[in-house]
């Protein structure tokens, strides 16, 4: 069994799934890719079909913006000790995974933030967008819910910074900067905008309402953290 699974939801992006296997085997990373699909993106199940890989396929209709839905679908359905949460639009360079999981290890952290070598927060350690997990982590659930490893509570911005911060606030979190999974995303200039993009930016302004209403459910604890180490 390979040491991580490497689950990434997508939608409506057949064209990116060739790049994305390819990216991950050459990094030398001992690692499987899980990429969920809907039911009914036939375009994208083909494309990963035609990579070799199997797709895991979610019950619900594809539309929205449905990425933390996707997350919590197969966590329990993968056994591998370690999980990223990837994307589509990402390129692993080599050695991320090792130096990933060595970060982790030093600090004794279930949740590590690569590298994205895009957001100024992430190149400073104190956020990641993609984020390697141990197994063990999905027994603390969110911030207010079980039986979940991230919240649906937003319709697609800002999931990950309340997993980061509540992560931070249980000092289970450690930045491991030479872990570079890099995000080709058009805030970057890395890529053009598609259907997909507009569709996870269409609420970005009730999600950030949503965010500062919920950190209530975890500052108290970040408060008491006295640093975020950085390797």
């Amino acid at each position: 069994m390979k040491r991580c699974a490497v689950l990434v939801p997508i939608l409506g992006r057949p064209g990116h799934v060739g790049p994305l296997v390819a990216s991950l085997r050459s990094s030398g990373a001992d690692a499987r890719i899980v990429l969920i699909c809907n039911h009914d993106d036939a375009a994208t199940i083909a494309a990963v079909r035609r990579a070799r890989r199997e797709p895991m396929i979610v019950p619900w209709t594809a539309g929205y913006a449905d990425w933390a839905r996707k997350l919590n679908y197969a966590w329990p359905l993968v056994e591998e000790e370690w999980r990223l949460h990837g994307a589509d639009d990402v390129i692993f360079h080599p050695g991320w995974l090792e130096e990933a999981i060595k970060v982790g290890e030093r600090y004794a952290a279930c949740v590590v933030g690569t590298n994205d070598l895009g957001n100024p927060r992430v190149t400073a350690g104190v956020h990641a967008t993609h984020q390697l997990v141990h197994r063990d982590y999905w027994e603390c659930g969110t911030a207010d819910e079980a039986g979940k490893i991230v919240t649906e509570a937003y319709h697609h911005n800002y999931v990950d910074d309340e997993f980061v911060q509540t992560a931070m606030s249980r000092s289970t979190y450690a930045s491991a900067l030479r872990a570079i999974v890099e995000h080709c995303h058009p805030d970057w200039g890395k890529a053009q905008n598609d259907e997909t993009y507009d569709i996870g930016r269409s609420q970005f302004g009730r999600d950030a309402v949503l965010f500062n209403q919920r950190r209530l459910l975890w500052e108290a604890g970040l408060r008491r953290c006295r640093s975020v180490p950085v390797a």
